[in-house]
């Protein structure tokens, strides 16, 4: 038995002959390539790939390599929780958008100017950061910081052109085969209440705007119909055997997104299952 075909027995209740074991390596190796010490029998140049097939493990390939990319394009959009990563099976296009970058004091700063107001998100990515093995920039200012900028981001939702990317999803599949399960990315949050808090604002400012703004709700409630318009018509998972959709957190995203803000269920769960396709929730089940 493969460990693909382990891996989805399991994701559907079924006994495989042993249990599937598909570690994330790529932390423990950024570091290590960093720092020049991966053991001595992989050698620097040693993919995470190789070392799980030496392991005899599956691949992990559910949560992206997002330091890896073709373009700046693939990860200039991160303030947005947009990536166009290898592997992707869509991509994203911001329309009504005129985005400028620019590079200060070892940040990246870019800029969003919409005909309804401008909006701008600041990225790191320290040594401190790459010596501990990060897979990901550091947002130290994101887009939302006053009221008038849920309007601009909710612009620039409202106008994202979706298309398939297919082949780009094939080809990662065929990379890794029967050795793990080529999962589908879409967006990483699990609902649009956490899109907005992991993205959008400051954590800890999120709470505050989410008791502050309780009383009209006008904006949080248009972010969240547009952050689920989104996370449910992206055509990821059509040549796909799993689809990723995170859950983090579902004590307070369900009840405050169905009952406060009047979002529906996220769509594409029934519907993928429908199609053979198996959900990965990353806490909890789908």
């Amino acid at each position: 038995m493969t460990h693909k075909e382990r891996m989805l027995r399991a994701a559907r209740g079924e006994w495989a002959d042993r249990l599937p074991f598909a570690p994330r390596l790529d932390l423990w190796h950024n570091a290590n390539i960093r720092r020049r010490s991966l053991p001595a029998r992989y050698g620097m140049r040693a993919t995470t790939a190789e070392i799980a097939d030496d392991l005899g493990v599956a691949h992990h390939r559910i949560i992206p390599e997002f330091l890896k990319v073709r373009t700046p394009d693939d990860t200039i959009d991160r303030g947005l929780g947009i990536f166009r990563l290898r592997g992707f099976a869509y991509r994203a296009t911001l329309n009504g958008v005129d985005r400028v970058v620019r590079e200060e004091d070892g940040a990246t700063i870019v800029e969003y100017h919409t005909p309804v107001g401008s909006v701008s998100c600041k990225m790191t990515l320290t040594d401190e950061m790459l010596d501990a093995g990060a897979s990901i920039t550091w947002l130290n200012e994101h887009v939302i910081k006053r009221p008038e900028d849920y309007r601009v981001v909710g612009h620039i939702f409202r106008n994202i052109h979706l298309a398939p990317d297919y082949d780009n999803y094939r080809e990662f599949q065929r990379e890794v085969g029967d050795r793990g399960l080529a999962v589908a990315h879409g967006l990483g949050s699990a609902s649009p209440v956490q899109h907005l808090m992991r993205d959008f604002i400051d954590s800890t400012q999120f709470y505050y705007e989410l008791t502050d703004r309780r009383g009209d709700g006008g904006q949080l409630r248009r972010h969240h119909h547009v952050s689920s318009v989104v996370q449910g018509a992206h055509p990821a998972v059509a040549p796909a055997l799993g689809g990723h959709a995170p859950r983090a957190g579902q004590n307070l995203h369900e009840p405050l997104r169905r009952r406060e803000h009047g979002a529906p269920r996220s769509p594409g769960c029934e519907r993928y299952r429908r199609r053979g396709v198996c959900v990965r929730a990353a806490h909890g089940r789908v």
